[in-house]
């Protein structure tokens, strides 16, 4: 008789609509996206390839002494927009154009990631090389400062431009303060 009070128990359950499903619902996992590039490797050439867009726009703008520079500034972060035409700015206000091409080399991957919801980061150091380059004043005079170090050491950020792009804005771009790896 010990089954009767369980088999009333289940009963009541029953009626009252208390007993469970026979398939509980189960809640779908939280999904997951591939991530943006496939390997660092992937992440670090797209970042390379969007940097030297920079700079090769960049180069342009400057032989133009900083003329229509909205066209590398809609390569970079709202964030950056104002430090990155700071340069473009300064070119025009002194009329300076440049002569030559910026380069860069020796890029590394310091830190790359993937939020998982369409959104990355990469941080690269590269060395930046202006030896070619020269700044030519309003009055065609060659006004390259003599002691500009011809290679910059720098930490350059880049995000993508929206979630799941593989497009990328350049964030920042600062000398690194640390030992000059580009000697």
């Amino acid at each position: 008789m010990r089954t009767a009070p369980a088999l009333l128990i289940v009963l009541v359950l029953a009626l009252t609509g208390c007993m469970p499903d026979d398939d509980p619902i189960r809640p779908d996992p939280s999904p997951t996206s591939a991530p943006i590039f496939a390997s660092d490797e992937e992440a670090l050439a797209a970042a390379e390839e969007a940097y030297r867009a920079y700079v090769e726009i960049s180069d342009v703008i400057l032989h133009e002494a900083g003329a229509e520079s909205d066209r590398a500034l809609d390569l970079v972060t709202d964030g950056f927009r104002e430090e990155a035409a700071s340069g473009f700015l300064l070119f025009a206000e002194r009329q300076w154009r440049s002569e030559g091409a910026t380069t860069f080399d020796s890029a590394t991957l310091q830190q790359y990631s993937d939020d998982g919801n369409g959104a990355v980061q990469i941080v690269l150091y590269l060395c930046l090389d202006v030896s070619e380059t020269r700044i030519i004043g309003s009055d065609g005079s060659d006004v390259t400062p003599a002691a500009r170090n011809p290679r910059l050491p720098l930490v350059v950020e880049m995000v993508n431009s929206a979630d799941y792009s593989v497009d990328l804005l350049q964030a920042g771009s600062e000398v690194w303060s640390g030992n000059d790896y580009c000697v």
